[in-house]
C-alpha cells in the first residue's frame, strides 16, 4: 500500500504548470486590458499573448488537440457576432455599401475589438476552468480570502465544467435512441435543446446542493480557520511574473 502524503505536501496537478496565483494576476490583468481599450491592435497583443500564455499550459498533443477544437467552436460565435456588429454600427465613413448593407470603418474597428475582447475572455475563461477545484481553495487561501468567498469562487467558476459534463452525458443518452442530432433540421434541434436544458440545469444544481451538504457534513464555518492537507507555494519564476505583470499592467493603463 502506498504511503499517505505528508502533512502541507506541495499541491500538483497535470494542468497547472504555473502556479494558478501566477495565472489568475495575469488573467485578471489581460481580460481588464481587454476591456478597458477599444482599438484592435492592442486587442491583438493580448489575444496573442493569450494563445501564448495557454499553449504554454497545455504541452502535450492531448491538450493542444483538445484546444483546437474548442477554438474552432468557439470561432464559428465570435464569427457570427463580428458580422452582427458590423452590419448594425452604420456611423463613420462609408467602405463598402450594397443597396442597404453599409460597412463602415468605425463600425469595422467596433466589430473587430469587440470580437477579439469575446475571444479573449472565452479562451481565459476556458482556462481557468481547466484547474481542478481544490487547487482554487489553495491559491485563495494563501491570499487571505474568507472561507466563504473561496468556496463561493471555486464553485462558480467549476459550474460550467459541471453543467457541461451533465449536459454531454445527456446527448450521449439522445445518440443511444438512435437519434442523429446533425441530421435533425434546425427547428427540431432547438426543440431538443429547449427539452434537455431544464434538466440538465436541475441536476447541476442539485450537484451544488449536494456539495454544500457535504460542507455542512464537515463543519464547514464552525471554527474560524481551517487546516488543509496540502499547500502551494510560488516558485522564483511565478514572483517574477507576478511583478512583471503588475508593472505592465499599470504602464499601460497609464501611458496609453
Amino acid at each position: 500500500m502506498s504511503k499517505p502524503p505528508p502533512p502541507h505536501s506541495k499541491f500538483k496537478t497535470k494542468n497547472s504548470k504555473l502556479n494558478l496565483r501566477s495565472l489568475l494576476t495575469l488573467v485578471i490583468a489581460l481580460t481588464g486590458l481587454s476591456v478597458i481599450y477599444q482599438r484592435p491592435i492592442i486587442q491583438i497583443i493580448l489575444l496573442t499573448i493569450t494563445f501564448l500564455l495557454i499553449i504554454s499550459q497545455r504541452k502535450d498533443a492531448k491538450s493542444l488537440k483538445n484546444l483546437w477544437k474548442r477554438i474552432s467552436r468557439i470561432g464559428r460565435l465570435i464569427l457570427i457576432i463580428f458580422i452582427f456588429q458590423l452590419l448594425f454600427r452604420r456611423e463613420g465613413d462609408i467602405l463598402w455599401q450594397f443597396h442597404f448593407i453599409r460597412i463602415t470603418d468605425i463600425g469595422f474597428n467596433y466589430a473587430l475589438a469587440s470580437s477579439l475582447r469575446f475571444f479573449l475572455i472565452i479562451l481565459a475563461a476556458g482556462l481557468l476552468m481547466d484547474v481542478p477545484y481544490q487547487e482554487y481553495l489553495i491559491a485563495l487561501k494563501a491570499w487571505k480570502f474568507p472561507n466563504e468567498i473561496s468556496f463561493l469562487v471555486a464553485t462558480t467558476i467549476h459550474f460550467l465544467p459541471v453543467f457541461q459534463k451533465i449536459f454531454k452525458n445527456k446527448m450521449e443518452a439522445v445518440k443511444l435512441r438512435s437519434i442523429d442530432i446533425k441530421k435533425l433540421p434546425l427547428k427540431e434541434r432547438f426543440k431538443l435543446f429547449r427539452i434537455l436544458i431544464i434538466p440538465v440545469l436541475a441536476a447541476a444544481i442539485n450537484d451544488i446542493r449536494y456539495r454544500a451538504i457535504s460542507l455542512e457534513l464537515r463543519a464547514f464555518r464552525l471554527f474560524p480557520t481551517r487546516t488543509s492537507l496540502h499547500t502551494s507555494n510560488l516558485k522564483s519564476i511565478d514572483y517574477i511574473i507576478i511583478i512583471l505583470t503588475l508593472i505592465i499592467t499599470s504602464l499601460t493603463i497609464i501611458l496609453l
